[in-house]
């Protein structure tokens, strides 16, 4: 599924279903199910509609699983509202059997004439999804008043409690909790962590809607290679209400839109690098820096979101997004004698990069059960960095010097750590009207003497 986000991105005509699992795998619907909604998702967004009846006559397997049925009709009718259509519940009870105004937790069959679906599919996955709020619930003592977005295993809100507004992160409880205590400008703070029955719920100050994924998808839409910042604000989510912006970033939109594109690139570059100096000073590691996982303020401050407790003494292999991650981390997720640290988030940060200077990722092979796919990917990832000139001729020198360190397959030959790389993009952009951070690792030095 993340493949696919990523391929989408990069190629608003990128079909879904050379990204499914084979269709006698156990996730096979789900999978199709998540892949369906982020592909009508993107066709309703970008204005070119495609309707339910599409995607079940292509995988009639849908329309065995009722779970799947009403979670899709929930969707589609969402879509249409927000594309200012006017959906009414009498129209998905004809074509469906269902009424989308009402929960989608509610698994009974309705009373009403119409097309019949079986019976809830067993699946826990599907349940799971099912089981999940919607926009207009309460949850806890939270409103949920719009939905930012979507994911294989949860969902994220705009909520309202006590008349502020926040963005809440509800999904099953897998994993290790997020981080409460890191506080960084370029670090989205998580304020409460949750837990209601088999979900987690994660408490964040709403900061707006857009990620750098909707911003890669507004300068792949570019007709031309973009040459000022500006078209880094080119995608936005109108729909939303804007976030909270500190007074201090008030007059950053504006330079940021005024400055060269690639250095506006590379300062983005060096604000997530000083949020990976904070964080890898501490001891913890991202492992899934990814354009989802970095929120862009209306200001267009970069901040990084899902930071989980990877130690970096004591790494557990727990994964990451295929596309993002570097050799040494897929062989130690493969369960490899490898070594990972702060070098693998840096990779990441490479493989954004390219993205904004090609509008592509730097690796095409996937994978799927077979080792030797496994190895395929792997071993595409351990020849030398791929060249973003070789797509995009107008990146300068010091730029592509800079991605393909990062990218380099040897974790030796890419920046020692997140400093390192900070030190060289404020070189570069010495003489920027861009506000730089005001040193690698200055606050920890502060906290050291103290």
């Amino acid at each position: 599924m993340e493949a696919f986000e990523a391929a989408r991105s990069a190629d608003a005509k990128a079909d879904f279903e050379p990204f499914l699992p084979p269709a006698d795998h156990p996730l096979y619907i789900p999978v199709l199910e998540e892949l369906v909604r982020i592909d009508m998702e993107q066709h309703w967004l970008g204005g070119s509609p495609r309707w339910l009846e599409e995607y079940f006559g292509r995988f009639p397997q849908l329309l065995e699983a009722s779970a799947s049925v009403r979670t899709l009709a929930f969707e589609e009718f969402r879509l249409r509202r927000r594309a200012g259509e006017a959906p009414t519940a009498e129209e998905y009870k004809r074509r469906f059997g269902i009424d989308p105004t009402r929960s989608i937790r509610d698994d009974r069959l309705d009373l009403v004439p119409g097309p019949r679906t079986p019976s809830p599919s067993t699946d826990r996955f599907s349940q799971v999804m099912a089981a999940l709020p919607h926009v207009g619930d309460q949850f806890l003592d939270y409103r949920l008043l719009a939905e930012l977005g979507a994911g294989a295993c949860g969902r994220a809100f705009l909520a309202e409690r006590g008349g502020r507004r926040v963005a809440l992160k509800v999904g099953h409880a897998l994993g290790a909790e997020p981080l409460t205590r890191l506080r960084h400008r370029n670090i989205v703070p998580v304020e409460e962590v949750f837990h209601v029955g088999s979900f987690r719920a994660v408490v964040m100050p709403y900061l707006g809607g857009v990620t750098l994924g909707h911003v890669l998808r507004g300068v792949a839409a570019c007709a031309e290679p973009p040459i000022r910042g500006v078209a880094l604000f080119a995608a936005g989510r109108p729909e939303l209400p804007p976030g909270e912006m500190p007074a201090a970033d008030a007059a950053l939109r504006p330079a940021l839109e005024a400055v060269y594109y690639a250095d506006a690139v590379l300062w983005l570059a060096a604000q997530i690098a000083d949020a990976l100096v904070y964080a890898h000073d501490l001891g913890f590691l991202h492992l899934d820096l990814k354009p989802a996982n970095v929120l862009f303020t209306a200001a267009g401050r970069p901040m990084l979101l899902d930071f989980h407790p990877n130690d970096a003494s004591q790494f557990d292999p727990v994964g990451g997004t295929l596309p993002y991650m570097a050799p040494e981390q897929i062989r130690a997720f493969r369960n490899e004698p490898r070594s990972v640290d702060a070098r693998a988030d840096l990779f990441a940060l490479g493989v954004l990069l390219y993205q904004f200077f090609t509008g592509r990722l730097p690796y095409t092979a996937t994978a799927g059960e077979s080792a030797a796919e496994w190895e395929s990917v792997v071993a595409e990832r351990e020849q030398p960095a791929p060249d973003p000139t070789a797509i995009n001729r107008a990146v300068p020198p010091t730029a592509v010097a800079i991605v393909r360190r990062l990218l380099d397959p040897d974790p030796d030959g890419r920046f020692t750590d997140a400093r390192e790389l900070l030190v060289e993009v404020r070189g570069i952009l010495r003489d920027s009207p861009l506000p730089l951070p005001p040193g690698p690792g200055w606050l920890a030095r502060l906290l050291r003497r103290k």
